[in-house]
C-alpha cells in the first residue's frame, strides 16, 4: 500500500475507547447530582437524557451542542432547587475528571504515528467538540505534539458535518493531496472522499478492505504494517 503523505484523525473513540471514558464520567456526574439535588438515578439519568436532546435540537450541529456544562445547566434549570455557578461548574468537572481517568490510547497509535512522523507524512486531527476539552484529552493522553495542526469544530464554526473544519484545514494547508488516509470510527470520518482512503476503525476484527477507497481495522498495529 502506498504510504500516505497526509494523514487525517478523528479523536473520540477512534484513538481510545469513548465508551468506558463516558460511562466513568456518567456515573460520577450521576452520584454527585444525585446527592446534590435529593433525586433518583433513573430519574437524574432520564432528565439529562433529555436535557442533552433538547440542548442538541436547539444549537444543531456544532461544538456546544455536545457541552456537558449545557446539559446539566439545562436539566438543573427544570429543576426547583436554587441556581449556582458553583454547582454547575463542579458538576461538570466531575463528569470529566472521572472521563479522563478512564481514558487510555488504544494499543497501536504511538506506533503509527511514529511511523508516519518519520516518513514525514503530516498528520492532522479534525474532531467535533469544544476546543478547552479536546486539548486537555490530548495532554492526558500524551498526544499534545503528535500532530502537525488540530482543528476543532469549536474553531471551525461547526461539525464535520457541515464541512467547516474541513474547509478550514483546506484554507490552511492547501488542497490534500490524492494519496491520503483518513482514519475515524463512523462513515462521516472519511473528509476528502475523492483524495483519500477511510480505515474505519472497529471495535474487533481484522484488516479487511471492503471496497477501493475503503478499510476495516480494529487494531492500529495491523494498520501500521500496511506501509511498513
Amino acid at each position: 500500500m502506498e504510504f500516505p503523505k497526509v494523514t487525517i484523525f478523528d479523536f473520540d473513540n477512534t484513538l481510545y475507547e469513548y465508551g468506558k471514558a463516558h460511562n466513568a464520567g456518567t456515573n460520577a456526574l450521576h452520584d454527585f447530582l444525585a446527592k446534590e439535588l435529593s433525586l433518583d438515578i433513573k430519574e437524574l439519568s432520564e432528565g439529562l437524557e433529555i436535557s442533552r436532546q433538547k440542548v442538541k435540537n436547539r444549537l444543531g450541529s456544532i461544538a456546544s451542542s455536545h457541552s456537558r456544562l449545557l446539559y446539566i445547566m439545562d436539566f438543573m434549570q427544570t429543576q426547583k432547587s436554587t441556581q449556582s455557578a458553583t454547582i454547575f461548574l463542579e458538576s461538570e468537572q466531575v463528569y470529566w475528571r472521572a472521563y479522563l481517568a478512564k481514558s487510555k490510547l488504544f494499543e497501536g497509535v504511538h506506533a503509527l504515528l511514529t511511523t508516519l512522523r518519520y516518513a514525514k507524512c503530516k498528520t492532522f486531527l479534525i474532531t467535533d467538540l469544544t476546543s478547552n476539552i479536546q486539548l486537555r484529552k490530548l495532554a492526558w493522553l500524551g498526544l499534545e505534539r503528535s500532530f502537525d495542526l488540530v482543528i476543532t469544530s469549536e474553531q471551525a464554526g461547526g461539525d464535520k458535518i457541515t464541512g467547516k473544519p474541513q474547509q478550514m484545514l483546506s484554507d490552511l494547508v492547501g488542497e490534500i493531496p490524492s494519496n491520503s488516509w483518513t482514519i475515524g470510527d463512523n462513515d462521516g470520518d472519511h473528509l476528502f472522499p475523492d483524495k483519500t482512503l477511510f480505515f474505519k476503525k472497529q471495535s474487533n476484527g481484522a484488516f479487511i478492505k471492503k471496497n477501493e477507497n475503503r478499510y476495516e481495522f480494529s487494531n492500529f498495529d495491523d494498520l501500521r504494517k500496511q506501509v511498513t
